[in-house]
């Protein structure tokens, strides 16, 4: 039996999506370029698209509030130098 070509054309969304969400699923930062797919999605995999598509918002949301709260702490430490106070000591250890 041969497959036509919604069969394959919806394995190959599928597989995209695998892909997708593996690298939604990890911890470290993975670079994912959409495929290009012939044809729009199939309706079957569109609930799975949408909620991975959603997750891949939260993430982004994520990112840009760690990166806006990178940026604040830069800027604290470029004041601190800023005042030249980045050579002198400011903690003594009175444990040692």
């Amino acid at each position: 039996m041969t497959s036509t070509a919604p069969d394959l054309a919806g394995r190959a969304w599928s597989r995209a999506l695998d892909e997708l969400e593996a690298a939604l699923s990890t911890t470290t930062l993975e670079r994912w370029s959409p495929p290009s797919l012939a044809g729009p999605i199939p309706e079957a995999l569109r609930g799975r698209a949408e909620r991975l598509l959603a997750l891949q918002a939260e993430h982004i949301a994520a990112l840009r509030a760690e990166l806006l709260d990178l940026d604040r702490q830069r800027g604290a430490i470029d004041a601190v130098e800023a005042t030249g106070g980045a050579a002198v000591p400011r903690y003594l250890d009175v444990s040692a």
